[in-house]
Parts: structure tokens; sequence; C-alpha cells
């Protein structure tokens, strides 16, 4: 994404590596960006950035992030039609023990109500999302 280029471009003009990390609160905070803006676009030119591993594309097209997990929901795909993307994972913190875990979610389908326990303190977490389009429209979790 132009956009996501651009942050990593402004945090190493200031200094800032760009660690694995950082490329997944990016994002994270693009997600939330683009669940907030539902009405605007982030644009993609198709290009890979400059520094980027050369396995990302190989990562996106296997839904893992690079480092053996899913990878963030990737909405462009799902609005391609591409329903290997359907499916993938939001990061949060957990409501119980505050310790960060993935949350398994579905594109595909209308939405979802469920409980899913925490992968850390086995808590149970309410996980509720709805879907329009493709997209995610939006997204509580909260303890059960």
């Amino acid at each position: 994404m132009r956009l996501r280029r651009r942050l990593l471009s402004l945090l190493r003009e200031e200094g800032f590596a760009a660690h694995a990390a950082v490329g997944e609160a990016l994002d994270e905070f693009l997600a939330i960006v683009a669940d907030e803006n539902a009405d605007a676009t982030i644009e993609d030119d198709g290009e890979e950035e400059d520094g980027e591993d050369e396995d990302s594309e190989e990562d996106d097209a296997e839904g893992t992030d690079g480092e053996g997990d899913k990878a963030d929901t990737d909405t462009d795909a799902v609005a391609k039609g591409d329903d290997a993307y359907a499916a993938g994972v939001r990061h949060i913190p957990c409501p119980h023990c505050g310790e960060r875990i993935g949350l398994a979610i579905d594109l595909s389908g209308e939405g979802q109500d469920a409980i899913q326990d925490c992968e850390v303190c086995c808590s149970p977490i309410r996980v509720v999302y709805t879907v329009d389009a493709g997209k995610l429209a939006s997204f509580l979790t909260e303890p059960a």
C-alpha cells in the first residue's frame, strides 16, 4: 500500500528502524484507520517497497506475515474475490491478562458473535464483528 510505504519511509527518515514489530503495528494501525473510515480507500499501487522482505509477496499468498503467523486481514484481496484471503487474524490485548493475542476473523460471511479463549490465560473473550461487502464493518471484544 502506498500509505504504508510512505509511513515506513517517514519513520526511516526520522531514524527509526523498521523491524517486523513496527510493520505489524503499522498494519494494525492502517486496519483501524480503514475500519474507522469505511468510505475512504487506501490505495495499493502494486509496487513493493525497497527494503521490504523479498518473501513478502509469497508470505501474503500463503496468508502469513513472514513469521509463521496468519497475517492481519487483507481486505483488498477479499474485495478482489480471493477466498483464500477471506479469513485473517485481528491482534488485540486480552481483556483479562493484557497479553497480545490473535483472534481469527472470517470476512467471507456475515459476521460473528462468539466466545474465544485467550491463548495465554485461557479466559473467555466475547468477539463480535460484522462484515459488509467483504470488509470488516465493526469489531468488538470484551470479557465473557
